[in-house]
């Protein structure tokens, strides 16, 4: 949480609360601005609507680490 990419500057991996800007879900969703290829690296099989919507509800609750 709050890590910077280290591929893409002023990307930050999980920004909690905001996950359409959290760089996670950008390479998750493989949005045309990442760098590198979509995660998971290896795929597809990748991450389907629902698992999806549960890593963006965990990030707009706050991302806790618990």
């Amino acid at each position: 949480m709050g890590r910077p990419s280290t591929r893409k500057p002023g990307a930050t991996f999980v920004i909690p609360g905001d996950p359409d800007n959290s760089y996670l879900v950008q390479k998750l969703e493989g949005r045309s601005d990442i760098v590198g290829v979509r995660m998971p690296i290896g795929g597809p099989p990748f991450l389907t609507d629902g698992q999806m919507l549960v890593i963006r509800r965990w990030i707009q609750s706050g991302a806790r680490n618990d």
